[in-house]
């Protein structure tokens, strides 16, 4: 029907039509008797196969007095455990309401004696500036207050000082996370991790809270005397290793992310594996910080009340979760799915390989200085690597060796993979 070639020609002769035999009258009276007949039969099937079983529940209700269960119908939105986060009225609120609880706010007198009190700061430390009070700050104590208001002081100060400079830097950047767990601290006896990076950031802070943070001078990191720095580990690993024997595999892709569940060496009933694997992948979910569609492949269980256990058990350890998810009733196929809102920051996929390795060379130089007397070492890395640490993290690779007194020579090595590496101590 179609040439493609620029030379085409037009094709004169035509393939005649061939068109089906009109049916005759008997021939159609047929072929509707034996339809009927099959529809008929594929009726009483179905009927067979529904109206027994209903009318011998009917029949035991009506002897026993019981009422009317819902039994094995399917999940809905009607008939299912509605989570937190799920919508199922929505209240209109007029806007006079709303103001008039701002009001409300508003009109307390601890609020009163809070913005007396702020300005009174603000006279004494002649700093000119507009102060928001959230209405969390009513219920808070003075010296949260105080602390809150020191620290935004110091960062205006910080950038005032760096806008008056006429060359291009910059000029604001948020604090470490130490420092940040530095200034919420409200024990009375806080350890750090003993390392010389911390120690000085910490003791720098104008905080209320530094006089009572203590150095911790124990041989062995703090982290993996407490294990986090075990679960760090495995927030940059595929397989994450379950108590009794058995794993998780977690893969990351654009459509999903999947967990795949691995009994291995444990030889326990399913509904026991399923039941640590599911509280493991919720306390990966919430570290990883996943978000998206998450399917979990469980081991098959064939109790419908051991499925309901394992919902309930997943359910109970995302309920601190402060992003909004969804967990799916268990497939007939085994499978979990959870929906879950995306944000932040997403371990093991943003870290790049070169940090990992960067955090590693540290930990593991510093178990050699503490157990050696050797200060030159020869850092064995794929080419890649001992590119990125003879580049982006030179200074970093420099501020190791004058901490720890040590020496390091890097050496490429051209067919090795990204995530070997090999310290040695170097040739005297």
């Amino acid at each position: 029907m179609h040439d493609l070639s620029p030379g085409a020609k037009m094709v004169d002769a035509q393939q005649p039509w061939i068109v089906d035999r009109v049916p005759t009258a008997i021939e159609l009276l047929a072929r509707a008797s034996l339809n009927s007949y099959g529809n008929a039969w594929k009726r009483s099937k179905v009927v067979a196969k529904y109206s027994l079983p209903l009318l011998k529940g009917t029949l035991k209700r009506a002897l026993t007095g019981k009422k009317c269960s819902l039994g094995n119908a399917p999940k809905t939105r009607f008939n299912k455990k509605i989570s937190p986060h799920r919508v199922f009225e929505a209240v209109n609120f007029e806007l006079s309401e709303i103001k008039r609880v701002a009001k409300q706010i508003r009109d307390r007198p601890e609020v009163e004696a809070l913005r007396d009190e702020l300005a009174n700061w603000c006279q004494q430390d002649q700093f000119a500036c507009a102060l928001i009070l959230r209405s969390a700050a009513v219920d808070a104590d003075t010296s949260t207050i105080r602390g809150d208001y020191d620290a935004l002081r110091q960062t205006a100060k910080t950038l005032e000082a760096r806008l008056q400079q006429r060359s291009a830097g910059l000029a604001y950047t948020s604090p470490s996370l130490v420092v940040q767990a530095v200034d919420k601290a409200s024990v009375t006896d806080c350890e750090l991790e003993h390392t010389p990076i911390v120690w000085p950031a910490v003791l720098s802070r104008d905080s209320a809270s530094t006089s009572t943070i203590k150095l911790d001078t124990g041989i062995v990191p703090l982290f993996e005397r407490c294990g986090v720095q075990r679960a760090i580990d495995e927030l940059l690993q595929s397989r994450v290793a379950l108590r009794h024997g058995g794993e998780l595999v977690i893969e990351q892709t654009e459509a999903m992310i999947t967990i795949d569940v691995n009994s291995r060496a444990d030889q326990r009933p399913p509904r026991e594996v399923n039941l640590e694997a599911v509280a493991k992948c919720a306390e990966q979910i919430l570290l990883r910080n996943l978000g998206g569609l998450i399917v979990v492949d469980l081991i098959d269980m064939i109790e419908r009340k051991d499925r309901t256990a394992v919902e309930r058990a997943i359910a109970r350890a995302l309920s601190t979760d402060d992003l909004q998810h969804e967990i799916a009733p268990i497939t007939s196929f085994g499978l979990l799915q959870i929906k879950r809102q995306r944000g932040g920051f997403n371990a093991g996929r943003t870290v790049p390989a070169s940090t990992i390795l960067l955090d590693q060379l540290m930990r593991e130089l510093f178990s050699l200085t503490q157990a050696s007397a050797v200060r030159a070492y020869t850092i064995l890395v794929a080419e890649p690597l001992a590119f990125a640490l003879l580049n982006t993290f030179a200074p970093n690779l420099a501020r190791i060796q004058d901490l720890l007194d040590l020496k390091l020579t890097v050496c490429a090595k051209k067919h090795w993979s990204n995530s070997s590496y090999t310290i040695k101590p170097s040739p005297t």
